[in-house]
């Protein structure tokens, strides 16, 4: 099934005032098998992904975690998404995924997780399948269990058996990609040298607030030149 050969198309390039993240307690598969909660997996390790360009399961290295807190977060907020079938991914509201109004192929666009609704649908991993699965419900959730956002190298991550994108805060999945060219490009050559687990020094040395730096960067940039998707509407 491919269906996202192509960049996907959208009006404009907008920002989000927050980041994107996951709490600890989602899960990703291994590819022998077992299921992880995202507290308990580190750079250099491989999960389940999605190759956007060929539109079929795989799996990816973690090659950074653009946030990782893992205690002091107090209760966040989250959005639960649920799908027809039981498979239910837990994310900010600022995260993208990909979504489709009239569950057709040429309809998927990323979208803001705050921005699906039921009735519309998401893409799912059934076995080594890609699967467009309906949203059979949205609610808002707290949690305190930590904050993960991990980037692999194809941009894509498989949580909770539900396909989402690494990025978050900006609409262009295509442009945020781009954007994280850098790291792929250290933790390759890092990885030629087998020092994987510990190139993301760049993935390791984060602020305080448990943001990488170079995404810190990023955003500093994209608040100069992005106007804000958001405002108070959640």
């Amino acid at each position: 099934m491919t269906f996202l050969g192509a960049p996907a198309v959208v009006d404009s390039t907008t920002v989000a005032p927050s980041g994107g993240c996951f709490p600890g307690s989602s899960r990703v598969r291994t590819p022998d098998g077992r299921v992880l909660p995202l507290s308990r997996v580190a750079v250099g390790d491989r999960v389940l992904a999605f190759d956007d360009s060929a539109g079929t399961i795989r799996h990816d290295d973690v090659i950074a975690f653009l946030h990782r807190t893992e205690t002091g977060t107090g209760n966040t907020t989250f959005v639960r998404i649920s799908v027809v079938g039981g498979a239910a991914v837990t994310l900010t509201r600022d995260h993208l995924m990909y979504v489709s109004s009239t569950a057709s192929d040429n309809d998927v666009r990323p979208r803001f997780a705050g921005k699906v609704v039921r009735g519309d649908y998401v893409f799912c991993a059934d076995g080594d399948s890609v699967a467009m699965c309906e949203v059979a419900g949205v609610d808002i959730v707290y949690f305190d269990g930590g904050l993960y956002a991990p980037l692999t190298s194809s941009g894509n991550i498989i949580i909770d058996d539900v396909i989402t994108s690494c990025y978050a805060e900006v609409t262009s999945h295509g442009l945020a990609h781009l954007a994280m060219a850098p790291i792929r490009v250290v933790y390759s050559f890092a990885r030629y040298f087998g020092l994987q687990r510990t190139a993301t020094s760049i993935g390791t040395l984060h602020s305080g607030s448990g943001i990488h730096p170079y995404a810190s960067l990023l955003r500093t940039v994209a608040d100069y030149f992005l106007p804000e998707v958001y405002d108070s509407e959640f």
